[in-house]
């Protein structure tokens, strides 16, 4: 019987040794970072709507002489004389360019040429952009 205490002795011991080293292997856990008192979650500012474009409307340039008009659209023709008791008299203005949307003046002009040229009243197309106006009016409500 002393053998068999001294070997369960032995195995107490061996057991003991690897319950403490398997004690010592864990890592205590890290103790959790306090959380800040005062959380405040600031919420994203709100969209802006994009800005609408500008309302698109019909007018007309005026010019001082026809040769303005036409050298800006491509033909005389196409240019009307201001009334004689019209405001733009008042300002200079001796003729009216053809109507056109204020959102596409330069696309307007290009087409009025395109069709000066294609007409034959110009040898050759002139693309670009040209403002020899007084000023703008308001084209009249077809």
């Amino acid at each position: 019987m002393t053998d068999s205490l001294v070997r369960s002795a032995a195995l107490v011991a061996v057991l003991a040794t690897l319950g403490l080293a398997a004690g010592c292997s864990k890592k205590e856990a890290a103790p959790a970072a306090a959380a800040p008192a005062t959380t405040t979650v600031t919420p994203p500012p709100p969209k802006q709507p994009l800005p609408l474009p500008p309302q698109a409307k019909y007018v007309r340039d005026v010019y001082a002489t026809l040769e303005d008009c036409a050298f800006d659209w491509g033909y005389a023709g196409w240019c009307s004389p201001v009334p004689s008791g019209a405001p733009e008299r008042a300002s200079g203005g001796s003729f009216f360019s053809p109507n056109y949307s204020n959102a596409i003046r330069d696309e307007s002009q290009l087409e009025s040429r395109k069709r000066a040229l294609a007409q034959g009243y110009v040898p050759s197309l002139d693309e670009t952009p040209s403002n020899r106006a007084k000023g703008v009016s308001d084209a009249p409500p077809s």
